[in-house]
């Protein structure tokens, strides 16, 4: 529990820990500090606002308010046996928005770019690509070796749910895992955020210093993300400490030890940016020991019916209700090129749940950019004919995917509804793309 305090300590807005009956245990430092929460004595009588049956019952947080001194403030109630968590907000600051870290716990809290997981949870893939069967397959060989890894592609192909998918089977699964976007936090703070910093260290410091993220991050995995969007000054404080395994803190002299295993992540192309003298070779070589490029989705379209089906059944269950794409939604789908890859397909998925009336998603549904995307090409296609048929590629990707799964099954029901289409629709696509001699050694089955 030491670790996650001082974790709390890091978050600017202020963090009460209280027991069942409301008492507070324990104050983060911004509660210290603000002359509203300083005092536990004085905070007893101040509470009376929280409804405190939401003890131990809460497994998302739950919105609430917190009168002091005749002002409200904004705050959200969380359970985190044998403590209740109260985070009270507005007293927070940019630093908060750009930390985004995972500890052993089942709260999370939407309001900040952070969160507590389940982090013994093994995570795991949906795809049904072979480049993708095969990358996961190494990132499990190479998760049991503490070596640094680097994860290459483009936004939203999913980098950081890779991160954590190596971090859950390696030997630092029960540890602490970090995540620090450097583009996100500012530059002037991103030094005192990465190694932390001692007390009175530079003007508006915190007066009893505060721990670094790489140190809190210690016998546990950091997960660099942006690594290309790293000042080069502070390329060399990175490199210093993956090579001599510790860091110092600014305005200290004595080194403090660092055990961490680090995986980093670009959209960027280092190895350009080393020739062009924005990103020290050193370091870039102490980080490619291994790579992992994950392919855009549109290089994968088989990938796209599985992922679609695990969005649709998560995003069911998380706003209760019963939805099913047509076999028309289902084909568009297939043929948008996703250029915002796996996180574009998720948001259209979750729009399209919420905006459909119906039990059955219709193509009046579907994100309008996607619907107009699609009716441009095939206006396209119409109209100047003697070009490469973009709808011809889109078939063929449409044809692979049905080869591929046919191929995998053991009948053409069974392929029907991996593909989340029904078996009279499958067979009348077979029929149009000339497939059927594929199912000659499954012509029971039909």
């Amino acid at each position: 529990m030491e670790w996650v305090k001082q974790f709390f300590d890091l978050i600017p807005d202020i963090i009460l820990l209280l027991d069942k009956n409301l008492n507070i245990i324990w104050r983060n430092n911004s509660a210290k500090q603000s002359t509203e929460f300083n005092s536990e004595k004085s905070m007893a009588s101040k509470l009376q606002s929280v409804d405190n049956t939401y003890v131990y019952s809460i497994d998302t947080p739950v919105k609430t308010s917190v009168s002091m001194c005749d002002v409200t403030y904004e705050a959200y109630l969380m359970s985190h046996k044998p403590f209740l968590i109260l985070l009270v907000l507005g007293l927070g600051n940019a630093i908060s928005q750009n930390i985004d870290i995972d500890i052993k716990s089942q709260v999370t809290v939407p309001i900040l770019n952070w969160q507590t997981t389940d982090i013994h949870k093994k995570e795991t893939f949906v795809s049904e690509s072979k480049v993708m069967q095969k990358l996961t397959e190494q990132a499990s060989r190479i998760s049991r070796v503490d070596t640094n890894v680097l994860i290459t592609g483009e936004t939203g192909v999913g980098k950081t749910f890779l991160a954590k998918f190596i971090h859950s089977l390696s030997p630092r699964k029960e540890s602490i895992f970090v995540t620090i976007n450097a583009a996100a936090i500012p530059p002037t703070l991103l030094e005192s955020e990465l190694f932390g910093y001692e007390k009175n260290s530079f003007t508006g410091a915190d007066k009893s210093g505060r721990q670094g993220l790489l140190e809190i991050a210690n016998q546990g995995t950091v997960f660099l993300d942006e690594i290309g969007e790293l000042p080069i000054n502070l390329q060399a404080k990175i490199l210093q400490a993956i090579e001599e395994k510790n860091i110092t803190r600014i305005g200290a002299r004595k080194p403090i030890n660092l055990d961490i295993r680090i995986i980093a992540a670009t959209n960027r192309d280092l190895a350009q940016m080393v020739k062009e003298g924005n990103f020290r070779s050193d370091l870039y070589y102490r980080l490619n020991v291994i790579t992992f490029t994950i392919p855009p989705l549109r290089s994968r379209p088989e990938d796209i019916p599985p992922l679609i089906n695990h969005f649709l059944s998560e995003l069911c269950k998380k706003y209760n209700v019963s939805k099913l794409l047509s076999d028309e939604v289902m084909s568009i789908l297939i043929q948008y090129d996703w250029p915002g890859n796996i996180r574009e397909l998720q948001n259209a998925v979750e729009q399209m749940v919420i905006i459909s009336e119906g039990h059955i998603i219709e193509t009046k549904d579907i994100v309008p950019h996607i619907m107009a995307s699609i009716t441009n090409s095939k206006t396209s296609d119409t109209s100047t004919p003697a070009q490469p048929s973009l709808r011809n590629s889109r078939e063929a990707a449409e044809r692979e995917i049905i080869v591929r799964t046919l191929q995998e099954s053991k009948s053409v029901r069974q392929a029907a509804r991996k593909l989340n289409v029904s078996h009279a629709t499958l067979l009348r696509k077979m029929q149009q793309m000339d497939i059927s001699s594929i199912l000659l050694n499954q012509s029971e089955n039909l």
